[in-house]
């Protein structure tokens, strides 16, 4: 690893220091979605508190890391050499709360394209290779004896950047091809409206988390001996959780627009597979069947 600190101990800070930024954001959307929708299916409200409790996990792991590195071992350079255990483990967390939370929105997929099937098994089998890279990872991790021998394994950690792109881009691909299809054309131009926003704002995150998976990968081959490629499995899994929780708070918001267009100014946060607007297809004219969508998860 490099004698200078900027690209290691450095890294890990600024990662640590996103990472608890996105961490209170991803809190108090989880105590508004508890707040103002008690009446969910007990289910999608477990599911919630399950993906808040392995944040918290992750805050807990990525904290103890940059605690040892920074206090309990101050000043001694020779042990930014060597990987803690809480650090090796990061990976896998991050890897089960990104595939909990891109199966839920491949099962919104599903369910409201009619069931298609091909599509959602190579969303399902992407997720979860890329957990069985992470656990490879970190297994062979706990076996090295500094940040260098990491790179023996290197071929994990580009398959499952590789794979988090790719998986980012068949998923909002797919839901951009769903919500045009409910497009009215003149009928129902509120519905038209909200459904650009809703694409636009898939986009949009897809392009955020797929650009960390592009730095990532970038910085890992560009800088090898460095931790900054490390540093994005502090903050990818929070921008994924961050947007399912967003969705699901939008949901309110999303049916004032469609009742009140005129009066509505709110927009929906920026989510990936923002599908509760289509979650029920049918014979409904547009603006009903976005309608119900809205309050359906």
């Amino acid at each position: 690893m490099s004698p200078h600190f900027d690209d290691t101990l450095g890294a890990l800070f600024l990662g640590h220091m996103f990472s608890m930024l996105l961490y209170g954001v991803t809190s108090l959307q989880t105590w508004i979605y508890f707040r103002r929708y008690p009446q969910d299916p007990l289910v999608l409200r477990s599911l919630v508190l399950f993906l808040w409790t392995i944040d918290c996990l992750h805050v807990v792991l990525v904290t103890h890391g940059v605690y040892i590195y920074l206090i309990t071992h101050f000043g001694e350079a020779i042990m930014t050499l060597k990987p803690t255990w809480s650090l090796i483990m990061i990976p896998v967390v991050s890897s089960i709360s990104n595939c909990i939370v891109r199966g839920t929105f491949a099962y919104r997929l599903w369910k409201s394209s009619g069931r298609a099937i091909l599509i959602h098994i190579i969303i399902v089998t992407l997720s979860l290779c890329i957990v069985a890279f992470a656990i490879f990872f970190s297994v062979k991790g706990f076996f090295v004896s500094s940040w260098s021998q990491v790179h023996r394994y290197e071929w994990a950690i580009y398959a499952g950047f590789s794979s988090e792109m790719t998986v980012n881009i068949i998923i909002t691909v797919a839901q951009i091809r769903l919500l045009r299809r409910f497009r009215t054309g003149v009928r129902f131009r509120s519905v038209d409206a909200l459904l650009h926003t809703l694409i636009v704002y898939s986009i949009n995150t897809c392009f955020v988390t797929s650009v960390c998976s592009i730095l990532g990968l970038v910085l890992f081959s560009a800088l090898p001996d460095g931790l900054l490629y490390y540093a994005f499995y502090f903050v990818v899994s929070k921008l994924y959780l961050n947007a399912l929780l967003a969705n699901l708070n939008a949901r309110s918001s999303l049916q004032e627009s469609l009742h009140h267009p005129q009066n509505s100014s709110a927009e929906p946060p920026t989510v990936i597979g923002t599908l509760s607007t289509v979650t029920n297809a049918g014979d409904k004219p547009p603006h009903d069947h976005l309608d119900q969508g809205c309050g359906d998860v």
